[in-house]
């Protein structure tokens, strides 16, 4: 809003997730996990009656859009690539939900007896490592 220049309440953040992701906990009705088919993200897009911006407004923040977009840089997604590495390395601090990674001892299975760190926030987060 602030970098639109327009009021926050003219706002409508829609948070979309892709692929094979389960959410743990009941999400906002603006976070969303997509099924194409059954055009989930589409419904919540035409929930928003209301016409809040006229055609020169819309054109005017597509320009803004574009111009953030173009100069957002090349390295931006390495620099992602980057962070979530680190994330992913870390002995410590699961990576999914930042709780302590604590040891787990394998009680069934080929790795009966062996010892692995998962979340300490386990059944809500069930990262292993």
């Amino acid at each position: 809003a602030e970098y639109l220049g327009v009021e926050k309440d003219k706002i409508f953040p829609l948070v979309a997730f892709w692929g094979d992701c389960e959410f743990k906990t009941p999400m906002p009705e603006n976070v969303i996990k997509v099924d194409v088919l059954s055009g989930n993200y589409i419904r919540y897009i035409y929930s928003k009656k209301k016409i809040l911006f006229d055609i020169k407004e819309l054109n005017r923040m597509i320009t803004l859009m574009r111009e953030a977009k173009k100069n957002q840089g090349i390295l931006s997604g390495y620099k992602h690539v980057r962070e979530l590495k680190k994330r992913y390395d870390s002995d410590t601090i699961c990576p999914k939900c930042g709780a302590d990674l604590v040891k787990i001892k394998i009680t069934k299975g080929i790795y009966k007896g062996k010892t692995i760190k998962g979340c300490g926030n386990y059944p809500r987060c069930q990262y292993r490592k």
